[in-house]
């Protein structure tokens, strides 16, 4: 509403594909000298997180667009913007193995139930 978000950025998300203009990106941040010699860089800018998202490379460009869109999210504690949740509160992978004998095998089968949901976006910024 055209109002002010005060919170930190802990996360940048990106493409694969702009992965390494990301890091380059923060790098160039990250090592600004100021006149004495000192690095002068904001603490949050050491600690932001770079996340590469292949569904991200699948977004379309708009006309005259070059860039995939990215995003800035801050730390979940500030200020949430997605959950996530577990069936029957099991927080971990369910693990059956089986053995075969006969073929000297081993087989596993590995089971996560969870989910994922937005619970705000207080905390999330797009950027292009």
């Amino acid at each position: 509403n055209g109002g002010y978000v005060l919170t930190i950025p802990k996360f940048l998300i990106v493409s694969v594909r702009e992965e390494t203009t990301a890091e380059q990106l923060i790098a160039s941040v990250t090592t600004r000298i100021d006149a004495t010699g000192e690095s002068q860089s904001p603490a949050w800018i050491n600690k932001l997180r770079i996340v590469a998202d292949p569904r991200l490379d699948d977004a379309p460009l708009d006309q005259g667009v070059t860039m995939l869109p990215y995003y800035l999210l801050s730390d979940p504690t500030a200020a949430p913007v997605l959950s996530l949740a577990f069936l029957n509160d099991v927080k971990t992978p369910v693990v059956e193995q089986e053995n075969d004998f006969d073929h000297d095998t081993m087989k596993f089968k590995i089971r996560f139930d969870c989910g994922v949901g937005a619970v705000g976006w207080a905390g999330a910024v797009r950027m292009e």
